[in-house]
């Protein structure tokens, strides 16, 4: 009878001590998850940036006008 109430004593700290592994991992994942998504969207907008930058570079000027309409330049 004695080792069954040694064994029923262990199994609550044995038990918390896996549901605090279990929620030190959720965590880890989580921010893991979280950190993942900061790249993919920061990934994005680099993206967007750097194909917008490369059109606007790109386009000829055709010609530099002042506020009126008048042409100032003419490449």
């Amino acid at each position: 009878m004695l080792p069954k109430l040694t064994l029923i004593n262990l199994e609550p700290k044995t038990e918390n001590k896996h549901r605090t592994t279990i929620n030190n991992l959720k965590e880890k994942v989580n921010k893991i998850q979280q950190d993942l998504w900061s790249d993919k969207v920061l990934q994005k907008i680099l993206s967007t940036l750097t194909s917008t930058l490369s059109l606007t570079t790109s386009k000829k000027v055709q010609a530099v006008t002042d506020v009126s309409g008048q042409v100032i330049d003419n490449p």
